[in-house]
């Protein structure tokens, strides 16, 4: 791990001016800006529950830092063997039935925010759910919602977040504040709405 860190760094300041240089030029550089400060902060959980989950000296944690000295200098990465949850759940697609929408968005809110840096998110809050069908009239393509949140500045306030699907399965997630970043949901999310966890 250590010598993964250290081929990392390396080319840290020529990155980095590139980096700048950039976000300097970008049009949407606040929504970016706040989008990759959400997205350290999921590191840092992701990374804790990494170690948490797995032995320091396992094969988890070793085939881990494979594929970070890989990716450091351009090489392929170490696939795992076989069909993971995740591409079962794609192949697997939608549930059929009837699902408690407003609870999969709460949930995939309540996920997003726990890497918002000032907002937080007040708990079960989802309302006026509307439904946005497709070219053909049937297919639904997105869900729009209300969320109630809380300022450390300003005190509570309403947002709201568009879920848009791709093959019936959550894969953006756009909140109003910044309606040009698309969020990822969670895996777990998708793999238990897939299975159908969240019918009536």
């Amino acid at each position: 791990m250590f010598k993964a860190k250290q081929i990392l760094e390396q080319p840290f300041e020529k990155s980095m001016l590139a980096l700048l240089e950039d976000i300097y030029r970008d049009p949407n550089a606040n929504g970016n800006a706040v989008d990759m400060m959400h997205r350290l902060k999921r590191l840092k959980i992701d990374m804790g529950l990494l170690f948490k989950n797995h032995d320091c000296t396992g094969k988890a944690i070793a085939q881990f830092e494979t594929n970070l000295l890989n990716y450091a200098t351009g090489k392929p990465l170490q696939r795992l063997k076989g069909i993971s949850v995740y591409e079962k759940m794609r192949i697997a697609g939608a549930p059929s039935g009837k699902q408690d929408v407003i609870k999969l968005i709460n949930d995939i809110v309540r996920r997003q925010s726990k890497t918002w840096v000032l907002n937080k998110y007040i708990p079960n809050t989802i309302s006026n759910l509307k439904s946005f069908v497709g070219q053909d009239g049937k297919t639904i393509v997105a869900y729009r919602a209300d969320y109630k949140f809380s300022n450390t500045f300003l005190g509570n306030d309403t947002g709201k977040v568009t879920v848009k699907l791709k093959e019936g399965l959550p894969d953006c997630i756009i909140f109003s504040d910044f309606p040009n970043n698309c969020k990822k949901p969670s895996a777990s999310l998708l793999v238990a709405y897939s299975k159908g966890d969240y019918g009536l």
